[in-house]
């Protein structure tokens, strides 16, 4: 028997179809018609990793946001998001279309 057939499920790197990226920087998080600031951990094309600083904001799985990653003068990334997965301070964000890069100018 192959590991492969010895592992269920294989683990979440083998089943991402993004390749993800460390991506440090403060970003923002539109939901509920707030405007939370959090620390970027890692990206790709349809999701990502955050931390916030155990504010006032409680993420469920399910709540929709938008992220906001400004990349100074010229652009933003925005991605529309629900929130996939909560452990303690850390959030991960999951989107169905992929991020997209807007002009500031």
């Amino acid at each position: 028997m192959s590991l492969e057939e010895n592992t269920p499920a294989g683990d979440a790197a083998d089943r991402r179809q993004h390749k993800r990226a460390d991506f440090f920087v403060t970003a923002h998080v539109a939901v509920s018609g707030r405007d939370v600031a959090v620390q970027m951990h890692d990206f790709s094309l349809k999701g990502a990793r955050v931390a916030h600083d155990g504010s006032d904001w409680k993420p469920r799985e399910g709540d929709a946001c938008v992220l906001h990653v400004d990349l100074g003068r010229a652009a933003v990334i925005v991605m529309d998001a629900t929130v996939s997965r909560v452990d303690g301070n850390f959030i991960g964000l999951h989107s169905e279309v992929p991020a997209s890069l807007k002009s500031k100018v």
